[in-house]
C-alpha cells in the first residue's frame, strides 16, 4: 500500500468516526503503519499534521452544527471531543476570529476558515500537483494590457477571455517576452474574505506584460501591477476537472493557516511562460504569486 493509499484509508475512517476521540490512532492502526510513521507521510504530502487537519474538521462541522441547529454549545463541544465549553470557545476562536455563540448570532457563513474534506483526488494532487512549501519574491510594479471580465469561481468566465484574447495579443505594443502571460485576479469592492464564496465576484485580466503603455488596442485594458512581495506557488499539470482550484484549496485553506503571514493587497495573479503546454497537457507548469505581508 503506497503513502497516498494509506492517507485516503485514514481519513475516510476519521470521516466516518468524527466524534469519536480516539479516531486517529484507530484509524492509523487499520491502515498498518506505525503512528510516528504516518505523520511524516502525511506532512510532506499534505502540508499540515493529521492532528491539526481533524481538529480543523471538527471546527468546521461545529460550526456548521451552530448555525442549523439550537443544540447547546456545550454539547456540541462535548460531541466533538472537546472537554469544556472552555476548551471549545479558544479553539473555535483561534480559526474563526469569534466565539461560539457570537458565530451563532451573527449567522453568517464563514467558507474561508472552513476545512474541506480531503478526497482522493485531492490526496493525489497535493502529493505532485502544487509544491508545498512557496518561494518569496519581491517584484516591481510592472504593467499589463490584455481583457477584462467580471467572473465567479461558479461561473467562470477565465477561460473564454482567453479564448478571445490569445487570438489578438498580437495587437499589443511594447510586449516584453515572446511566450509571458498574467492572468490577473482582482477583488471587487466591497469585499471580505471572510464571507466570499462561490459566487463571489471578482475582475479577472488576461494580459501580456508591456514595457510602456502609449496606445491600447479596442476593447483591451491597462492595469498596472503595484510593487509587491509574494509567496510564489507552482502548479504543476493539467487544470481540469479542479485542478487549479485544488492549488488554490491548498493555499488559503492549508498553507496560510499554519503560516505567520498575511494576505494583503487586491490583486493576485498567474504567471504563464515556456513551462505552459496547456490547461489539459500533464507536464504544464505555471506559477501562482499571493500578495503577503510578514
Amino acid at each position: 500500500m503506497t503513502g497516498v493509499e494509506r492517507i485516503q484509508l485514514v481519513v475516510d475512517y476519521c470521516e466516518q468516526h468524527l466524534l469519536d476521540r480516539n479516531v486517529l490512532t484507530t484509524a492509523v492502526g487499520t491502515a498498518g503503519v506505525s503512528l510516528y510513521h504516518f505523520y511524516r507521510i502525511f506532512y510532506a504530502i499534505v502540508g499540515t499534521t493529521p492532528g491539526d487537519y481533524l481538529r480543523r474538521r471538527r471546527l468546521t462541522e461545529a460550526a456548521n452544527i451552530l448555525l442549523t441547529t439550537k443544540q447547546q454549545i456545550l454539547g456540541i463541544a462535548l460531541d466533538f471531543g472537546f472537554e469544556s465549553h472552555e476548551a471549545f470557545t479558544r479553539a473555535f476562536k483561534s480559526v474563526y476570529g469569534m466565539t461560539p455563540s457570537q458565530y451563532r448570532k451573527n449567522r453568517q457563513v464563514m467558507p474561508i476558515f472552513d476545512k474541506k474534506q480531503l478526497t482522493g483526488e485531492m490526496i493525489m494532487h497535493l502529493f505532485d500537483g502544487i509544491s508545498h512549501e512557496p518561494r518569496f519574491v519581491k517584484k516591481d510594479a510592472f504593467d499589463v494590457v490584455g481583457i477584462e471580465g467580471v467572473s465567479t469561481k461558479n461561473n467562470n468566465i477565465i477561460p473564454d477571455l482567453w479564448e478571445q484574447f490569445l487570438p489578438r495579443a498580437h495587437e499589443v505594443q511594447h510586449k516584453i517576452g515572446k511566450k509571458i502571460c498574467y492572468g490577473l485576479c482582482m477583488m471587487n469592492e466591497p469585499f471580505d474574505p471572510k464571507t466570499a464564496d462561490d459566487d463571489s465576484p471578482f475582475t479577472a485580466v488576461v494580459s501580456v506584460p508591456v514595457s510602456k503603455v502609449d496606445k491600447i488596442p479596442q476593447g483591451m485594458v491597462h492595469r498596472q501591477v503595484p510593487a509587491q512581495e509574494y509567496a510564489v506557488f507552482t502548479h504543476k499539470g493539467r487544470f481540469f476537472p479542479d485542478r487549479l482550484m485544488k492549488s488554490y484549496d491548498y493555499i488559503y485553506g492549508t498553507w496560510f493557516p499554519k503560516s505567520e503571514l498575511k494576505t494583503i493587497g487586491k490583486i493576485d495573479f498567474e504567471y504563464y511562460d515556456e513551462r505552459f503546454k496547456g490547461v489539459d497537457n500533464d507536464e504544464t507548469e505555471i506559477d501562482i504569486y499571493i500578495p503577503v505581508q510578514r
